[in-house]
C-alpha cells in the first residue's frame, strides 16, 4: 500500500478514537529511559560529598584536611552507584531524583531524630519504628517519582542549582582557610640545648592517662584512695609527684606544651588569642620539639590510635589500631547519620525499640539520650587494643619511643572497676559533668561512681602494663606515667570563676628514670619540664628547669591564657606543708608557691613575694631564728623582721627541717641528701643513700634521727651518721621524739614505729592510710595526722583514731605544751585542738576571723 495512503488512513482512524500504531509508539518513546547520562545531572553527587565538606568547614581548625578524603569518597561513590544502578529501569533524571532524596534522609536523619526527640521527649524519634517511617516516606516518593510520566528535566535543573549552591558555601570556606595560611603555622623555633650527647638511648614511653586525679583530689572530691597503686609503683621503683599540676586545664593544650618543652606563650602568637583554631595545637603536637629531637637521635616513633584529633599521630613510624574502628570525624559525621542502629543490627547486638526497658518508665521520661552502642563499643575498644600492646612494644627493634594517649579515666565511663563493658545513657560524648549533668543525663552521683569505677580499673591495668614493659625491656626503659589535666567533675571550660581549679589543674604524675634520675622528680614538677629532665640526663641536652606555671582558658577562646598558678597556690588556697610553734606561743606555717605565714597576737600575717617554690618544712629556735626549707634546695631563714633567702648548695627538693640544739640545724631531702648549718653555713653529710629523706628531728647536737623511703632509719651520734635496723617496710614519713629513748615514727598505710633506747619495733596503728605529721608533749599526749583527714592520738598506752573536722589530707602538726596544738594541710586547712580535735577550720577563714 502506498505510504501516503497508509498515513491517511492512521489519520482518519485517530480521529474517529481507534488505537493506531503511531499512538503506541509516540508515548512509548516519551516515556522510554535515554541511554546517555546528559552532562547536566550533578544535584546527587554534590549532595554525596556536602554533608562531608560541611561537617569539616566547620570544625576544619580541629581535623587535617585529609580527614575528608575516605567519607567523601565513600559517600560519592554510593551516590554513583546508585545513580548507575536505578538509571537502567527508572532513566536518569528519575534515578538522580530518589539517589538526591536518600542523601537528604540519610544524613538528616539524626539531625532530625534529636531535634524531635527533644521537642517531645518521646523515644520513638530515636528507635527502629522512626528508622522504619523514614525508610517508607522515602520509598514513597521515590514509587511517587518512578511513576511520574510529567517532564523531570525542569525539577533536576532546580536540584542542580540549589546543590551547588549548597555545595558552595563549605568549599568556599575551605578554600578561603587554605589560601590565608593562619599565622600560627610559622615554623617551630628549634631546641635550645645544644648538641644532644646521649650517654644511652633508652626506650620512652609517654604513657598519658587522660583525666586522672592526684592522689588528694581523688579523696577530696571522689571519697577514692589510690595509695596502693602509687605503692605499688614506688615498690616497682617510681617516683611518685605527690603536687603534681598540670600546665594548662585542656588536652591538646597540655600536650603541645609538654612536647615542646615550654609554654604555649612562647609558641603561638598573641595575636591568636580570639582564634579557636585547633589546628595550632595539632601541628605543635604532631610537629614538636621532642618529636623532632628524637628521630634525630634515631630513635623509632611508635603511637596508638586515639580517636581523638590531636593525637591521631599517622605521621608516626608505626600507628597501632584496631580494626573496625571509625576515626573521631568519622564517628561525627556517622552520628547525622541511622549508621548506629544499622551497625548494631550488623553486629547481632539486641535492637532497642525504646530507651528504656519499661515502656511506661519511657514514656513518662521528659528527656532521655540514645545509647550510642557502637560509639561506645569503639571507644572502649581502642583502650583495650592499647592496653593489652603496650607491653609488646618492648620487644620491637629500638630505641623507641612509644606514645600511648588512654583517654581514661575521662569520660565517657564505659569500664567497670574490673573492666567489665558498660554503656552509658547519655550520647557518645567526652563532656565534662556540668554538661552531662546539665542535660539530666547524668546524676552528680552516677558522675562520681563512674569516674570512681575508671580510676580502679585503670589503675589496675596500668600496674600490669608496668610489668609488662619492665620484664620484656633488654635495658631499664623510662616510663613518664602522666595525666594531661585533672578530673571535671567542677569544671565550667566557659567560666574561670565557675571552676575548681584545684580539681582541673591537679594531676597524677609518676617518673620512672633509671640511672639514678628519679631523684630530680620533685614533688611539684609539672609537664613542661618532664622532657627537660630526660633530655638533660639522657641526652646531655643543656636545659633549665623552668617554674611550674599553670593557665586557664576556655574552650571557646582557648589561647587566651590567663595564669591560675598563684590561685591554686597562694597563701590562701594552697596546701599547707608544715607549722611550728615558737615558746612565746606564736606559730609558723609553710606550704606549696611559697606560702609563709605566721599566727600572732590573734591573726595570721602572710609573708608574700618571698618566694614561688614549694616550701615542705620549717623549724626554729625561737621566734627570732626560724628556718623553711622546700623545691630545689630552697633555703630561708627568719630574723624576727624578714624572710632571706641562704645557699645551700643542693638543688634537689628539701623535705624537713629541724633544730636539735642552739648550735645545729639539719634539714634533709631528695637523693639522700642531709645537710647541717653551722657556724653560718650550710654543709653536706655523707649519707651513702640515693633514697628520700622525708624527716629530721633530734633531742641534742649528738642524737639526730632521720627517715625516709623504704622505711630507712638513720642515726647521727654527733660523730657519724649511720643506718639503723629498721623494722618497716615501707616509706616513713615522719618522727618524733620526747626523750633519747622515746621516739617515734610514722609513714605509709599507718605505719608507726616505736624506738625505746635499744632498738626500733612496730606498734599497732589503727589508721591505714599515710601519716604525714607526728608530734607530742608527753607519753600520753602524742598526736599523728595523714591522709583523708586521718587524726590519731596516744592514750594510756594505745594509739587510737578520733574524730576529725575534715577530710582533707592533713601534713603536719605542732603545738605548745599545755596549749594549742595546730594541724595543717590541703587547701589551707588548719585544725586547731587543746587536747583531741574537736573543732577545725579553713585558712582563709581563720584568717579573718581568728
Amino acid at each position: 500500500m502506498p505510504l501516503c495512503r497508509m498515513t491517511e488512513r492512521w489519520s482518519e482512524a485517530r480521529d474517529r478514537g481507534y488505537d493506531t500504531p503511531s499512538m503506541r509508539a509516540e508515548p512509548e518513546k516519551k516515556d522510554k529511559p535515554s541511554r546517555a547520562a546528559p552532562a547536566w545531572l550533578l544535584h546527587p553527587f554534590a549532595l554525596a560529598v556536602y554533608p562531608v565538606l560541611a561537617l569539616y568547614a566547620a570544625n576544619q581548625e580541629r581535623f587535617p584536611v585529609e580527614v575528608v578524603l575516605w567519607p567523601a569518597g565513600l559517600s560519592l561513590g554510593a551516590a554513583v552507584s546508585s545513580v548507575l544502578l536505578l538509571a537502567w529501569p527508572l532513566g536518569w533524571h528519575k534515578a538522580g531524583l530518589c539517589c538526591s532524596l536518600g542523601l537528604l534522609v540519610f544524613y538528616s536523619y539524626g539531625h532530625l531524630a534529636e531535634a524531635l526527640a527533644g521537642a517531645t521527649g518521646l523515644g520513638f524519634f530515636r528507635g527502629w519504628a522512626h528508622l522504619g517511617l523514614w525508610a517508607l516516606l522515602l520509598a514513597a516518593a521515590c514509587f511517587w517519582i518512578a511513576r511520574s510520566r510529567r517532564p523531570l528535566g525542569t525539577l533536576t535543573r532546580v536540584f542542580n542549582l540549589a546543590a551547588l549552591c549548597l555545595l558552595a558555601f563549605p568549599v568556599v570556606e575551605i578554600g578561603a582557610r587554605a589560601l590565608l595560611k593562619p599565622e600560627g603555622e610559622q615554623d617551630l623555633p628549634a631546641l635550645q640545648g645544644g648538641e644532644l650527647r646521649p650517654a644511652s638511648r633508652p626506650n620512652i614511653y609517654y604513657i598519658i592517662l587522660d583525666g586522672y586525679a592526684r592522689s588528694d583530689v581523688l579523696g577530696e572530691v571522689f571519697g577514692l584512695s589510690n595509695r596502693r597503686f602509687l605503692d605499688e609503683l614506688e615498690k616497682r621503683g617510681f617516683a611518685i609527684a605527690e603536687r603534681a599540676r598540670s600546665n594548662y586545664c585542656q588536652t591538646d593544650l597540655s600536650l603541645s606544651s609538654s612536647l615542646n618543652m615550654a609554654y604555649l606563650d612562647e609558641l603561638i602568637p598573641k595575636s591568636l588569642a580570639p582564634s579557636a583554631d585547633r589546628s595550632v595545637t595539632r601541628r605543635l603536637i604532631r610537629q614538636s620539639r621532642v618529636f623532632r629531637a628524637l628521630r634525630e637521635l634515631g630513635y623509632r616513633l611508635v603511637a596508638f590510635s586515639t580517636g581523638f584529633h590531636a593525637t591521631e599521630l599517622d605521621d608516626f613510624d608505626v600507628l597501632l589500631q584496631p580494626s573496625g574502628v571509625f576515626s573521631e570525624f568519622t564517628t561525627g559525621l556517622l552520628r547525622t547519620t541511622p549508621a548506629a542502629p544499622l551497625l548494631e543490627l550488623l553486629s547481632g547486638q539486641e535492637i532497642q525499640w525504646w530507651q528504656d526497658e519499661d515502656l511506661k518508665a519511657r514514656l513518662e521520661t521528659a528527656r532521655a539520650h540514645p545509647r550510642d552502642r557502637v560509639y561506645f563499643d569503639q571507644h572502649r575498644e581502642r583502650i583495650r587494643f592499647a592496653l593489652a600492646r603496650l607491653p609488646a612494644t618492648a620487644s620491637m627493634d629500638g630505641p623507641v619511643f612509644v606514645m600511648a594517649h588512654l583517654l581514661c579515666p575521662h569520660p565517657p565511663f564505659v569500664f567497670g572497676p574490673d573492666g567489665e563493658a558498660r554503656t552509658p545513657r547519655h550520647i557518645y560524648c567526652h563532656e565534662e559533668a556540668r554538661i552531662l549533668m546539665r542535660s539530666g543525663d547524668m546524676s552528680p552521683e552516677e558522675y562520681q561512681q563512674g569516674y570512681r569505677d575508671q580510676v580502679t580499673f585503670i589503675s589496675k591495668r596500668v600496674l600490669e602494663i608496668v610489668d609488662g614493659i619492665l620484664s620484656r625491656s633488654a635495658s631499664p626503659p623510662v616510663i613518664l606515667l602522666q595525666a594531661d589535666h585533672g578530673s571535671g567533675f567542677m569544671l565550667n571550660q566557659e567560666s574561670l570563676e565557675d571552676t575548681d581549679l584545684k580539681e582541673r589543674f591537679s594531676i597524677f604524675s609518676a617518673y620512672y628514670l633509671p640511672d639514678g634520675a628519679r631523684r630530680y622528680v620533685y614533688p611539684s614538677i609539672s609537664p613542661v619540664n618532664s622532657f627537660r629532665l630526660v633530655f638533660k640526663h639522657y641526652f646531655g641536652a643543656d636545659l633549665h628547669r623552668l617554674a611550674d606555671r599553670s593557665f586557664y582558658s576556655t574552650r571557646a577562646r582557648p589561647y587566651d591564657f590567663v595564669e591560675v598558678t598563684e590561685r591554686i597556690a597562694d597563701g590562701a588556697l594552697a596546701a599547707l606543708r608544715d607549722v611550728w610553734a615558737a615558746e612565746d606561743g606564736r606559730f609558723f606555717v609553710v606550704g606549696d608557691a611559697g606560702t609563709l605565714s605566721r599566727y600572732e597576737n590573734g591573726a595570721w600575717i602572710h609573708d608574700r613575694g618571698v618566694t614561688r617554690r614549694d616550701l615542705r618544712s620549717v623549724a626554729g629556735l625561737s621566734a627570732r631564728r626560724v628556718w623553711a626549707v622546700g623545691a630545689s634546695g630552697s633555703v630561708l631563714a627568719w630574723d624576727g623582721r624578714a624572710w632571706k633567702a641562704e645557699p645551700s648548695g643542693v638543688d634537689v627538693d628539701l623535705q624537713a627541717v629541724w633544730a636539735p640544739c642552739p648550735q645545729e640545724v639539719w634539714a634533709v631531702g631528695d637523693a639522700g641528701k642531709a645537710l647541717r648549718y653551722r657556724e653560718g653555713r650550710w654543709s653536706a653529710v655523707e649519707t651513702r643513700i640515693s633514697d628520700r629523706l622525708w624527716d629530721v628531728w633530734g633531742k641534742g647536737c649528738d642524737d639526730v634521727w632521720l627517715v625516709g623511703e623504704a622505711g630507712r632509719i638513720l642515726h647521727w651520734d654527733g660523730r657519724e651518721l649511720r643506718e639503723t635496723a629498721s623494722p618497716a617496710g615501707s616509706a616513713l614519713r615522719a618522727v618524733w621524739g620526747l626523750t633519747a629513748g622515746d621516739v617515734w615514727a610514722a609513714g605509709e598505710g599507718g605505719l608507726l614505729l616505736h624506738f625505746d633506747g635499744r632498738a626500733w619495733s612496730r606498734v599497732e596503728s589503727p589508721a591505714d592510710r599515710t601519716l604525714h605529721g607526728i608530734w607530742g608533749s608527753s607519753a600520753d599526749r602524742l598526736m599523728a595526722v595523714g591522709e583523708g583527714g586521718c587524726v590519731l592520738q596516744r592514750e594510756q598506752g594505745r594509739w587510737r583514731r578520733v574524730p576529725s573536722s575534715t577530710a582533707r589530707s592533713l601534713y603536719g602538726v605542732f603545738g605548745l605544751p599545755g596549749g594549742a596544738v595546730l594541724a595543717v594541710g590541703d587547701a589551707a586547712t588548719v585544725i586547731e585542738s587543746q587536747e583531741p580535735p574537736v573543732k577545725g577550720g579553713d585558712a582563709r577563714e581563720e584568717s579573718r576571723g581568728r
